[in-house]
């Protein structure tokens, strides 16, 4: 028996749990009776945060610091989540964007952001997985990005990241389906959070009228209502479906020439 064993029903692991997204994840999972187990970089904050969701919701709730783009940190909790002989949904929320020419970034810069939106969510996964299977029961939830579908002029890491972690779990889902491991990639666009205003992107609001934000309580219902139903990269909202099905039939060169002038307009816009 694993020293780690939940004695709750149902135990989810969340990273990046105070961001925008990983705290409606621990919002909704915790209104669902799953018992918490958090990490993140701030640890005092996700504490804070963790006494909040205790009181409201009466679950159990234990708290790890973890910074994601440090290859120790990573190995250190990672070696702490195969401890746990029962993980019911392990959430990978961890991550950040920002604006800027690849040309204008350290290497550092990139490789940082490699490290937190792949090389940890891989590793992670390789902790939990063996118990999924050895129970044949356990849900991942990665969050990509609408832009993995879109790359643009500002985002050439990020949009990388985040493509290679919708193929990694499309091919995780058909590896483990059959061993009743349910997988989701999910690919949320431009949602109510401060992720966007790290991007400069927080006052764009929409095209002719149509609205293209989405409220992140209203994203993470649709991830985790669809977790299991066979629907594997999960794009929230039609106006989202509908520009990841559009942008496959642009002709490439002038879809390059449609991102560059949209990265040339927000740039005038920020000077």
């Amino acid at each position: 028996m694993s020293t780690n064993e939940t004695k709750s029903a149902k135990l989810a692991f969340i990273a990046g749990a105070t961001g925008g997204m990983g705290s409606q994840f621990a919002k909704q999972l915790a209104s669902r009776q799953y018992d918490l187990l958090l990490a993140d970089m701030d640890l005092q904050k996700l504490r804070g945060f963790a006494a909040t969701i205790e009181e409201e919701y009466q679950v159990s709730i234990n708290c790890v610091e973890a910074n994601l783009t440090d290859e120790a940190s990573i190995a250190k909790l990672a070696v702490l989540l195969a401890t746990y002989d029962k993980i019911d949904m392990f959430v990978y929320a961890a991550g950040y964007g920002e604006k800027r020419l690849f040309k204008d970034e350290t290497s550092q810069f990139s490789m940082s952001m490699i490290s937190i939106h792949v090389l940890a969510a891989v590793q992670l996964i390789h902790a939990v997985l063996p118990a999924m299977l050895q129970r044949k029961t356990g849900n991942i939830i990665v969050l990509s990005s609408l832009a993995s579908f879109i790359p643009a002029p500002g985002s050439s890491i990020y949009s990388a990241s985040k493509a290679f972690l919708n193929v990694f779990l499309e091919s995780l889902h058909m590896e483990v389906r059959r061993e009743g491991v349910h997988v989701q990639s999910l690919c949320p666009g431009l949602t109510h959070t401060g992720f966007h205003s790290q991007q400069d992107i927080s006052r764009f609001e929409g095209i002719d009228g149509i609205d293209l934000w989405m409220e992140a309580d209203e994203v993470i219902k649709t991830s985790l209502d669809r977790i299991g139903n066979g629907t594997v990269v999960c794009i929230p909202g039609w106006v989202n479906k509908t520009i990841k099905h559009a942008i496959p039939a642009v002709p490439r060169k002038s879809y390059y020439a449609l991102a560059e002038r949209f990265a040339e307009v927000n740039e005038e816009k920020d000077q």
